[in-house]
């Protein structure tokens, strides 16, 4: 698209010449402001947004299931942030990789374990075999039961956990779910 100069002309030599005009559309402007971006107007809209959230939680959480051995140490992601996803990840949740290619997956979690905001929760993170081992099952997409299948049993719910973090960085994508969203 261009500028239509000589009409952008005629608005321009309109809104020098009239002070009033000027007046109003300064008017007008902070009126749409204050019904826009003030927080008398943000706010409801949030709070229709987490109502509607709600209402999804609420119907999905039939579906929903405790872990049989939370880790003592910390809190259980599940339930500290229950009230944020859309969908919750399952064993049942299908996943895939974003990059066909798994050694293109390895190499940009491998970028993202370098950032300052990764690195200092590497001890929590999957090893590197782990990864690998979840990257080369996720070639074909598979219910997230299965990417984890061959980590160590003391260290899948561990594993399990951290899938939600490589969705997070857009390494693996929900195909499809056993909760719909």
């Amino acid at each position: 698209m261009a500028v239509d100069v000589e009409a952008t002309a005629q608005a321009f030599t309109r809104l020098f010449a009239s002070p009033e005009f000027r007046q109003q559309m300064g008017e007008a402007g902070r009126q749409r402001a204050r019904e826009v971006y003030d927080w008398a107007a943000i706010i409801p809209q949030y709070e229709a947004l987490w109502a509607q959230l709600s209402e999804i939680r609420q119907a999905q959480a039939k579906d929903l299931k405790s872990l049989p051995h939370p880790w003592p140490a910390r809190m259980d992601p599940f339930h500290a942030f229950a009230s944020y996803p859309t969908q919750t990840l399952t064993p049942q949740t299908v996943l895939g990789l974003v990059d066909a290619d798994v050694a293109m997956a390895i190499e940009r979690v491998g970028a993202y374990r370098k950032l300052a905001m990764v690195d200092f929760a590497k001890v929590v993170l999957p090893s590197e075999a782990e990864i690998q081992a979840v990257f080369a099952a996720a070639g074909t997409p598979k219910p997230a039961a299965a990417l984890i299948a061959s980590v160590p049993a003391e260290r899948q719910a561990f594993v399990f956990r951290a899938l939600v973090w490589l969705v997070k960085l857009g390494v693996l994508r929900v195909v499809e779910s056993a909760i719909t969203s």
